[in-house]
């Protein structure tokens, strides 16, 4: 009996629902277009990646360096990464969100690290830590041995 009353509630309020609505929404003069979707993100050659080009599984990580969502993702890529050799290519895409100040100048300092071929070691510098000042950027350059002038 307990479970008949709540399933006969349900089933009342979705009749009283169903029964107050119009029955066909207005059309609009408007013709809608839906846009084609996008199979698979654009990678270009300058995109940092890691893991086997052959891979059978690819992970598209679109990560912001200032975002705490994305800094605890790390380490489980970094397992996924250790557990699976071979079996994964890691292609980062820049996703710096507005909502975090330092996010731009942040990939904008990665990626001049990923001009000098140590692109996964700033990224892992940036993660480490929760937050950094612009003035940060170059000191960890430093501590890749990094040309700081294009910093």
């Amino acid at each position: 009996m307990r479970v008949i009353l709540p399933i006969l509630g349900v089933l009342v309020l979705v009749i009283a629902f169903t029964t107050l609505l119009p029955d066909t929404p207005k059309k609009s003069s408007q013709k809608t277009v839906i846009a084609p979707a996008l199979e698979s993100p654009i990678i270009r050659a300058t995109d940092p990646k890691r893991g086997s080009p052959n891979a059978p599984v690819i992970l598209y990580e679109f990560g912001d360096f200032a975002c705490p969502a994305c800094r605890d993702a790390q380490a489980v890529i970094h397992e996924a990464l250790r557990q699976f050799p071979g079996k994964i290519l890691h292609i980062w895409k820049d996703f710096p969100l507005p909502i975090h100040p330092n996010a731009l100048p942040m990939h904008i300092a990665a990626q001049c690290a990923n001009d000098q071929g140590k692109f996964w070691e700033y990224h892992d510098a940036l993660f480490a830590e929760p937050q950094y000042a612009k003035k940060d950027f170059v000191a960890i350059a430093e501590t890749l041995d990094l040309d700081t002038a294009q910093f």
